[in-house]
């Protein structure tokens, strides 16, 4: 691409593995409840039960554990995040067994949509895209632009029991290599880690619940990750976000400096369209209504919106597929 023509990038969350049958935060907790970890465990069943995001309840658990550091509070929090990873297993059984595309007209696939982004962010920890996306769709899709696809940082683990046709998902690991991105294969950047990925010493790599922004910093891989992500808006990029809640403080951040800057042009897709931008938004109705700060900060870089599904966009809705792909236009 041209130095002349500003970057566009991908920022995905949850409202995007949505389109395929991913739960959303407030939905995760439903799923929770079912799992014999929650079934027996009085205190996780009342976290749960109290907050309608499962990640207030993880939160808390975590902050009962700093408190107290003792014994049964610990399990709680190993109980919860347990059970958050078989949450992930049983969704990407169900993505393993969807149709990516919502038609096979090329030219309005989902896969080409993709294809056109400079990188891809993701605050999600599910592995759809790895499932049905990252794979040889991103060279063939490119027309010669991109050779492939990379993780930057991240190495596949060898496991040599592994079967040719094993549906489960492949482990990965921080790169001893250190963190490179490879011209020609388009990047793709977990921001908060996954579900099947674990740390040089054989830990989960996910982060989830309370103190993201210090945990993220504490971890090499996601803090050059997200190094990238503020770098490529402090370039001017074209940043899309597709289902993001802009519930996260660190990620708002670095969103509300671009902008403040003159650096950022916004496009969002989100079913709450503009809206999704503001955190006040269903305290439209009180007496004083005051715009979140990401809300008065981002309004002004708005350059489009989109209130609907992708499964409706990409399916067979050509009008609204016009509008989104208009993020292009130089």
């Amino acid at each position: 691409m041209s130095d002349t023509h500003a970057r566009h990038i991908l920022l995905l969350g949850a409202g995007f593995s949505r389109n395929w049958g991913g739960w959303l935060a407030d939905e995760v907790g439903n799923y929770l409840l079912t799992c014999p970890e929650v079934k027996t465990n009085h205190a996780l069943r009342s976290a749960l039960t109290r907050h309608a995001n499962f990640e207030a309840a993880l939160s808390e658990l975590q902050t009962t554990y700093l408190q107290s550091r003792s014994i049964e509070a610990k399990r709680n929090v190993d109980d919860l995040q347990n059970a958050v990873l078989r949450m992930f297993r049983t969704m990407d059984q169900g993505f393993r067994d969807t149709q990516f595309e919502f038609q096979s007209d090329g030219g309005y696939m989902v896969r080409t949509f993709l294809n056109r982004f400079d990188a891809i962010f993701t605050l999600n920890q599910d592995y759809l895209l790895e499932r049905h996306y990252l794979n040889d769709n991103v060279m063939l899709a490119s027309g010669g632009r991109w050779q492939g696809w990379q993780i930057p940082g991240m190495i596949r683990v060898h496991d040599p029991s592994r079967q040719p046709l094993d549906l489960a998902p492949v482990t990965w690991k921080p790169d001893p290599g250190g963190f490179r991105v490879h011209k020609n294969y388009q990047p793709y950047f977990k921001l908060h880690g996954s579900s099947n990925w674990i740390t040089s010493e054989g830990e989960e790599l996910l982060i989830i619940g309370s103190n993201k922004l210090s945990r993220i910093q504490g971890e090499d891989i996601l803090r050059h990750s997200f190094d990238t992500f503020a770098g490529f808006l402090a370039q001017g990029s074209k940043l899309m976000i597709i289902g993001y809640g802009f519930r996260d403080e660190h990620i708002n951040t670095a969103l509300v400096e671009a902008a403040r800057r003159g650096q950022l042009q916004l496009f969002v897709i989100d079913e709450l369209g503009r809206k999704a931008m503001d955190q006040n938004n269903r305290t439209l109705h009180a007496p004083i209504y005051v715009p979140s700060e990401p809300a008065q900060s981002l309004g002004p870089t708005l350059i489009g919106a989109s209130r609907r599904r992708l499964s409706e966009t990409f399916k067979d809705d050509r009008v609204e597929h016009a509008l989104v792909m208009s993020f292009f236009d130089n």
